[in-house]
């Protein structure tokens, strides 16, 4: 048994209670400082993975032209650095009515060509994949959207937005680059690598399509621009129902199969254009649909 001088007792027993009380002081300071730096922690990694989303996107500001009331946005998102989605959202329109949308050489309210077409605008909402990267959309302004009131009436503007130099300037360039490498590094690894195709030209004029007949390689694309006065309207034959081309038909107008369809599906308006790319061999008769007797030819290899 271990006996203790008197007054000594109380001294030791004093010594570890302060021992035991730094201790557990000491630990929950440690604890108090985790849970108090977690949220933290949380809340700057949630706006750090928001700030890298934004970089991959451009939100255009859609602007009503001639009194239509039809405002919002479309959002371009880009698809492993190789395609761009286009989300186009505005106010609605006439219910049901299909109203033709593009990416517009210029900037609004007057822009000029089109460029890349896109699919209708159907009670406010259009949606697009595009075979162009958003870095290459950027590289090519300034460019804006424009939406057009009807097929029919397609010279009058509804709503229009710039592509904003400012937020292509903020896209990651970097990761998008390194997406698409990465992909072309699998597709040739794969076997799968493929050559682009060139881009020809057809102009529309008052005497027809010049050159009438173009050989072009699978793959390949047409641009037809419209040099002359009035709309034309390139189209796979046969007049009306263009079909000939696989899988066009007129009936797909205005729906997510129009890229797909060897049809312009609107009257091209004076200095416009309309490109297709042709992936079927063969020899594929055309016409312009709003005068049914001009024709052309395109021989693919």
């Amino acid at each position: 048994m271990i006996t203790y001088k008197k007054g000594v007792a109380p001294i030791i027993i004093l010594l570890i209670a302060l021992g035991l009380l730094a201790g557990g002081a000491t630990f929950y300071v440690k604890q108090r400082g985790k849970s108090l730096q977690a949220p933290g922690q949380e809340v700057a990694m949630e706006k750090k993975e928001d700030a890298m989303m934004k970089k991959n996107q451009v939100v255009v500001v859609m602007n009503e032209q001639n009194n239509s009331g039809q405002t919002g946005t479309a959002v371009l998102t880009d698809i492993d650095g190789q395609k761009t989605k286009v989300t186009l959202v505005v106010s609605t329109g006439a219910v049901g009515v299909a109203q033709p949308a593009h990416i517009h050489i210029g900037s609004c309210p007057t822009p000029g060509a089109v460029k890349y077409p896109l699919n209708n605008v159907v009670n406010g909402r259009s949606e697009t994949t595009l075979d162009i990267s958003l870095l290459k959309l950027g590289d090519e302004l300034p460019s804006a959207i424009n939406v057009h009131k009807s097929a029919s009436e397609v010279s009058t503007y509804v709503s229009c937005g710039d592509l904003p130099m400012q937020q292509f300037e903020a896209l990651d360039a970097e990761s998008m680059m390194m997406k698409k490498e990465g992909d072309s590094m699998m597709n040739k690894e794969s076997g799968a690598m493929m050559e682009k195709g060139k881009t020809h030209t057809v102009e529309m004029t008052a005497a027809g399509f010049i050159p009438s007949t173009l050989m072009i390689k699978k793959g390949d694309a047409v641009q037809f621009t419209n040099r002359g006065t009035k709309e034309r309207w390139p189209a796979t034959g046969l007049h009306p129902t263009h079909e000939v081309y696989p899988g066009s038909d007129i009936d797909k107008c205005g729906t997510s199969e129009q890229s797909k369809i060897f049809d312009a599906c609107m009257g091209i308006a004076p200095g416009a254009s309309w490109s297709f790319t042709f992936n079927e061999v063969g020899s594929w008769g055309y016409h312009d649909h709003l005068q049914s007797l001009v024709r052309g030819q395109i021989v693919v290899q």
